[in-house]
Order: C-alpha cells, then structure tokens, then sequence
C-alpha cells in the first residue's frame, strides 16, 4: 500500500510514524477487509473508527490519515449515513490538496464517490460533474480504470439519458474487474447494478444473464449458505417474478432464499422482501390461506422495531388490497387499503428504502388499474406515469455494496 511504504509527515514536518501504531493500523485495515468480505459492515466500521483516530493521533495531514476517511466514508455511505459520508470524503479531499503528492487515485476514489451520492441525493447535475472530473483525473495520471469509477460515471449517465455512453462505461467497469482479486465483492456490484439498469431500460433478457452470472460470483465468493449468495437468489426470483414469466422458479429461489436468512439468522431488512414476493406468488397462485400466513410473519418480523413494523405493514396491506381486489370487495375500500400501504412504502427508509420504491411503484400500478376499471383515465395515467417514474428511482437506490479505496 503506497501510505504504507513512505514515512508521514505531520503538520510540523516531523516525521511521526512508529513502528506499533504502523502495525496496529495496517491490521485493522485487514481486519476491516475480511469483515467487508463476510458483509459485516457494522463491524467493519469499527475497525475503521479505530483505525482513523490512531491516524488523526499519529500521522495529522498525511496520506494514511486521507486513506483512513475514504475507508470509513465507503462504509458510512453503504450503511446509508450519507451526511456524514460526504463528510469524511470532504475531509479526505481536503488533506489531499494540501500534499504534494496528493493528486492520485485515492483523490479521484472520493471524488467519484461523492458524485455518485449526490446522484443518489437527487442532484445529477453534480453527480454526473463530478464522476466525469473523477474518471477524467484517473487518465491524466496514466492509472487504468477502477471498477467503482467507472460503475459510478455509468450510473451518471445513465441518469443523463446517454444510454450509449452508460453502457460502454458498465463494460469498462466489467473489464476493470480483471485487477481485483477472486471473490472481491466489486464484482457482485458491478453486474447487480449493470442489471438493475437493464431492468429500468426493459433489457429483461440482458438483465436475467447478468444476474445469473451473478449469482456464480455470490457462491463462489461467499458460498452457498451466505447471505450474500441469499440476496442474489431473491434478485434473480424478483425478475422472474415482475419481469418474466417463471413463476415457479421465482418461488423456488425465493424460498432458498428465505431458508438460507431464516438458518443464518439474517437481517430483518434481508428476509421482508423475501416475504413479501412469497406472499405476491401465493396470492396470484389464489392461495389465500398462505398469502395470510406470510403477511403474519412479516409483521411478526416488525414486533420489537418501529422501522421493521412500518415496513411490514406496508407489504402486508398491498398484498390485503390484491387478496380483495380478486374477490367482490367493495372497490372503495380496495383503493384505501392500496393508498394505505402507498404512505407507508413513501415513508420507508435507511435500509427499508429500496424495499419501499418497490411496493410503491406496484401499488400505483394497481391504482392506475383499478381507475381504468372505473373509467377513471386521467387519474390512471397519472398512477401509471407516477409507478413508472417509481420504478426508474430503483436505478439510484443505495447498494449494499462498498467500494474500497484502492490498495
């Protein structure tokens, strides 16, 4: 590591490196890898807290100290902790204008970083500025493509509506792939976000390719029994569910998917969704009872936490209102179930958002249904282009993926 084979200067010029805090940084920073690649992020925060005040202490205006908030920036911005995020980055940004050396890809790393949160933070203006500035600095300084850089400048122009460029820049990040060691969890982020943006476009068959190549890559990082292979189940059931037309083989995944966070004892966040596709698959297959039992157990999920609860709600009421909409309810009550459950998805959150986007865009599209069968076409295509503007905010969800500083 470049910090790691120099001596750091502090703000009097002194050279302040010692050999145990040297040590005892560079084994967090392992540390902190290992636990990314179990995707045990609060943990790996940890390490990292740690070791950025062993770095403010030691080495102040050095380039450890600018690695250090670039590390725990990358995991503040996956555990969505935007704020203080680009706050890291800014401060990173800040020591690395002040050295001589500090024009590098450390810089272009962050700089990319907070171009793709201010994506995510609705300012695409800024966020396609400042991944290009980023994407630009790793050329002039003669260093090849990063993954992340080049992922996070086709998420901005995609956004841009420049479809050509975006997925010339998904190939380069794929190509970038080479340089990462197996089982580096940027491979996982590049083809799920390369997917994802296939979906929005209607690629469904590039989409499906992509996350099957996926899944291999989640096994072979991670194994069959992980969370991580878990989510790329549920990923690859969800389009088959929405987008294609297996619904047996999205019922199957989905319920491997539920066995594997059920056994691990995975994160709430993790299991609802997967819940909540079952409950969709029981109620089209008219299978009422279990559509019931998996509404239960979704908000069995929410009894000890609030955000667990609203998130439950909201899947189990439009899961209700399409259960009702099958039968001879009155319509009236049908449509309050549905706005209901939209307030709720609206209203989600940190871990729950993506979860939320999702729910909402398929109740405004029930919505827009339900107003055509009443001949209420305006408001039906309004829903509809509301559920279709919905559906395209899946594309800027926050992955759960980080994007480290590279070595």
């Amino acid at each position: 590591m470049e910090a790691v084979n120099q001596g750091f200067l502090s703000s009097t010029d002194e050279l302040t490196d010692t050999p145990a805090g040297r040590s005892r940084w560079e084994s967090l920073i392992a540390d902190t890898k290992q636990a990314v690649t179990r995707r045990r992020l609060a943990e790996a925060t940890g390490y990292m807290e740690e070791a950025l005040a062993i770095a403010r202490t030691d080495w102040p205006h050095s380039l450890m100290l600018a690695e250090s908030c670039i590390r725990l920036a990358d995991l503040r911005a996956a555990l969505d902790r935007r704020d203080n995020a680009l706050q890291l980055y800014g401060e990173a940004i800040g020591i690395l204008g002040d050295l001589p050396d500090g024009v590098n890809s450390h810089l272009a790393h962050a700089v990319s970083n907070i171009g793709r949160m201010h994506l995510l933070k609705g300012d695409p203006a800024k966020g396609h500025e400042l991944t290009a500035a980023a994407a630009a600095l790793l050329g002039k300084l003669g260093q090849p493509d990063t993954p992340s850089i080049k992922l996070n400048q086709a998420m901005a122009l995609a956004n841009a509506g420049n479809d050509t460029g975006a997925r010339l820049a998904f190939k380069a990040a794929i190509a970038a792939l080479d340089q990462l060691e197996p089982g580096d969890l940027q491979n996982i982020a590049v083809h799920d976000n390369y997917a994802l943006y296939c979906m929005n476009r209607a690629l469904v068959s590039d989409a499906e390719i992509l996350l099957r190549h996926c899944l291999i890559l989640r096994q072979e990082t991670a194994g069959p029994s992980h969370p991580v292979y878990a989510a790329g189940l549920f990923n690859l059931a969800r389009l088959l569910n929405v987008y294609g037309n297996a619904p047996e083989e999205a019922e199957a995944l989905l319920l491997q998917s539920r066995e594997i966070y059920e056994r691990g004892r995975g994160a709430a966040s993790d299991l609802l969704p997967v819940l909540y596709y079952l409950a969709r698959i029981a109620q089209q297959n008219q299978g009422t009872a279990e559509a019931g039992r998996l509404c239960k157990a979704m908000q069995d999920q929410g009894l000890n936490d609030e955000r667990i609860a609203r998130a439950a709600e909201a899947a189990s009421l439009h899961v209700t209102a399409r259960l009702r909409a099958g039968g001879d309810s009155d319509a009236t009550e049908t449509e309050k179930t549905l706005g209901r459950a939209l307030d709720l998805a609206e209203s989600l959150d940190g871990g729950y958002r993506r979860l939320g986007v999702d729910i909402a865009a398929d109740v405004l599209a029930d919505l827009s249904d339900l107003m055509n069968s009443q001949n209420r076409t305006p408001e039906a295509e309004r829903l509809a282009a509301r559920a279709a503007e919905m559906r395209g905010r899946l594309l800027w969800m926050v992955s759960r993926h980080v994007f480290m500083v590279p070595d």
